[in-house]
């Protein structure tokens, strides 16, 4: 659905979804929890938190939380960037679980380039979002924006 309808809107741009079906990659990141980083044996357990794993400080948070933790569709916590105490384990404020989703949705867990030609393309919604954002400290987001003053300023 999701990867069908990126194929459609940047066909030109080259991308092509998914061709592995079904998608157990998304049954893993969505639904059962990724061995190694959130996998705890509950199904559909929107908050999983692998205590087991340590905190990440502030600093050195990658906003890509556990999706720079994997290469070639297999986990590897070596790697450079790898933050595995981010999204899906756990939601931090500056995890950027749009641009995570965006790209696990086209097959960036997936083994190779044949089951998932664009699965190394960085999608993103265009928002920067990271821990340097908000405050170190509860409720950890800052005071929005004014906004509109309701007369076009």
């Amino acid at each position: 659905t999701l990867p069908a309808l990126l194929e459609t809107l940047f066909t030109t741009d080259g991308v092509r979804a998914p061709t592995v079906f079904p998608r157990a990659d998304l049954v893993t990141a969505f639904l059962t929890g990724v061995t190694g980083v959130n996998a705890n044996g509950s199904t559909a357990e929107m908050q999983r938190l692998n205590m087991a794993l340590p905190a990440t400080a502030k600093a050195t948070q990658n906003n890509l939380g556990a999706a720079g933790c994997f290469k070639d569709g297999k986990l590897d916590t070596g790697l450079a960037g790898c933050d595995p105490a981010g999204f899906p384990n756990g939601r931090r404020p500056g995890d950027d679980v749009v641009d995570i989703e965006l790209r696990v949705a086209m097959g960036y867990l997936l083994a190779d380039d044949t089951q998932a030609p664009s699965r190394n393309i960085p999608f993103n919604d265009g928002v920067l979002q990271d821990a340097s954002q908000f405050d170190a400290t509860f409720p950890y987001l800052r005071t929005p924006n004014a906004g509109a003053n309701g007369d076009g300023t």
